[in-house]
C-alpha cells in the first residue's frame, strides 16, 4: 500500500512541477494593456512650439494582454507657420513589448510615414516621433506626450497553471 501512495505522491510531483522534463514550464510574457483613446500632443526638434506643433488623438485595440500585437487608428494635426495638415489614417503597424515600450507607425496616401515610440506608464505614453515627409526630404523628429482618455478595455491574459493531479 505504501507503494502505491508513494507513485501516486510521485506522479503528482512530477506532474505539478511540469512533467518529468526538468522543471516547470517558462511562463507565458505577458504584456502592458495599452488598448483605449488617447489624447496627443508633440513637439519638434529643430522648431519652436509656437512655429510647429503636432495635436490629435489615436486609438489602441488590443485582443489580451498574451499578445503585444496591436491595431488602431490615429487623427493628428501637424502646425507649421500658422498652416496645417491633417494626418487620418488607419496604424499601418503597432505593436508593445512586456516591457511597455508602444510603437505604431501610420502611412499616408502619397507614402509619408510618421512613426511614434514611446514608453508607458500609468495610462501615459512619453516618446518620440519621427515624420518621414518623403520627396520634401528628410525626417523632422521631436517628443511626444499621449494620455489615455478612456476606451476600450482588454482581456488580461494569466500565466498557465500547472495541471492537478486527479485524486485518488
Amino acid at each position: 500500500m505504501l507503494r502505491g501512495s508513494l507513485a501516486v505522491g510521485l506522479a503528482f510531483l512530477l506532474t505539478a512541477c511540469g512533467g518529468a522534463s526538468g522543471g516547470p514550464s517558462a511562463p507565458t510574457p505577458l504584456y502592458p494593456a495599452v488598448a483605449g483613446n488617447y489624447s496627443l500632443s508633440g513637439t519638434f526638434d529643430d522648431f519652436p512650439e509656437s512655429f510647429s506643433r503636432v495635436t490629435g488623438t489615436f486609438s489602441i485595440q488590443q485582443a489580451s494582454t498574451a499578445t503585444g500585437t496591436l491595431t488602431g487608428t490615429s487623427r493628428l494635426t501637424w502646425w507649421v507657420d500658422g498652416e496645417s495638415a491633417l494626418y487620418d489614417f488607419p496604424l499601418s503597424s503597432a505593436s508593445v513589448t512586456t516591457t511597455g515600450t508602444l510603437t505604431f507607425t501610420f502611412v499616408d496616401d502619397v507614402g509619408d510615414s510618421w512613426t511614434f515610440t514611446g514608453q508607458v506608464a500609468s495610462g501615459t505614453v512619453t516618446g518620440r516621433h519621427s515624420l518621414n515627409i518623403g520627396e520634401a526630404g528628410g525626417d523632422l523628429t521631436g517628443d511626444f506626450t499621449a494620455t489615455r482618455t478612456g476606451g476600450a478595455t482588454v482581456t488580461r491574459a494569466e500565466p498557465p497553471r500547472p495541471p492537478v493531479a486527479p485524486p485518488v
